[in-house]
């Protein structure tokens, strides 16, 4: 009788894209959207942690002219963060099973 594995019943999906497709990803309380952030500490040391969406809003910059994209995080400990539309950023989107 061959193992039998057990489904997680969460699932990642990964991808790297421009944050101007972020606004198709929105978060959802069934399929959150998760962002990585890289900090560098005061000794050099790199960290990468996933924090999940609370908001993303676009904004058309008139002086640099292009849209620019805030990311608001859940965690309220975290300031927003924009970003220029071709900045490249690392997503992560957790769907849940029913």
């Amino acid at each position: 009788m061959l193992p039998r594995i057990q489904e997680s019943p969460t699932r990642i999906l990964s991808a790297t894209l421009t944050v101007s497709d972020l606004l198709d990803f929105q978060s959802t309380d069934e399929a959150p959207l998760l962002v990585e952030v890289d900090t560098t500490d005061d000794d050099g040391r790199t960290y990468r942690q996933s924090h999940i969406v609370a908001k993303l809003s676009e904004k058309h910059d008139t002086v640099k002219g292009h849209h620019e994209f805030t990311i608001c995080f859940a965690d309220p400990t975290l300031a927003a963060h924009t970003y220029g539309p071709e900045d490249t950023v690392t997503i992560h989107r957790m769907f849940f099973a029913p």
